[in-house]
């Protein structure tokens, strides 16, 4: 594996699957961090932004990263003239939450009820106080 030069910033990937540790690629972690800290923008501003960090991306890169972070639920997108000004979704504690939403509905828009099975048995052979939150999150109306 080549080790990156010190003088120069780890590549962004623009592969939502570019890091098994995290459900976010690289370049969708960093649209977001830049939004988070910017507030709304345009994509024009995003790759300056990234840029000044020292990352190079084609406007079509990123344009295309923002759309599908908008499909995702995770970009809001607004139309101002002849440009789409784009802010965050969710902030950064909220990240996790709308991730964590978006694999349950995945998981189980593919495997329905072999995916729920095997989440009441992992529940019931579990920890006995994870069972008791999941009792009490069903019986919560702000979910």
């Amino acid at each position: 594996m080549r080790e990156q030069p010190q003088d120069r910033p780890a590549a962004l990937s623009p592969d939502p699957d570019a890091s098994a540790s995290s459900p976010l690629g690289s370049l969708q972690q960093a649209i977001l961090e830049e939004l988070w800290g910017a507030g709304e923008s345009s994509v024009r501003e995003v790759v300056a932004l990234l840029g000044a960090r020292g990352n190079t991306l084609a406007y079509t890169t990123v344009l295309t990263v923002m759309i599908r972070l908008h499909a995702r639920g995770l970009l809001v997108r607004r139309r101002e003239g002849r440009r789409d000004l784009y802010r965050a979704a969710v902030d950064p504690a909220g990240l996790s939450a709308a991730l964590s939403r978006e694999a349950v509905d995945r998981l189980i828009d593919a495997h329905g009820d072999e995916a729920l099975a095997a989440f009441a048995a992992r529940m019931r052979d579990g920890d006995p106080t994870d069972l008791a939150r999941l009792r009490e999150l069903l019986n919560r109306e702000d979910l």
